[in-house]
């Protein structure tokens, strides 16, 4: 299993443990931090993941529904 890092800044905690990191700087002069950039790169993995493997993440999503729809979570009730 390959460990991939979002990190604000280069004294992240998590780099020691990272195979892969990527930087996303959450710099603001106002008091709130948006996470915009982080967010970001998370998407854009998610989308080269299913990508480049769709078949095989399609079979992971169909049989990981089955969990969730036995937990019952995200169920649209009605």
């Amino acid at each position: 299993m390959k460990i991939i890092s979002i990190n604000d800044s280069s004294q992240s905690p998590f780099l020691p443990y990272s195979d892969t990191a990527f930087f996303a700087p959450s710099i603001s002069n106002d008091f709130h931090n948006s996470i915009i950039s982080a967010m970001m790169i998370a998407e854009l993995l998610i989308t080269l993941t299913i990508a480049k493997n769709s078949e095989s993440t399609i079979s992971h999503l169909n049989e990981y529904e089955q969990y969730f729809d036995a937990l019952e979570q995200f169920c649209i009730p009605g």
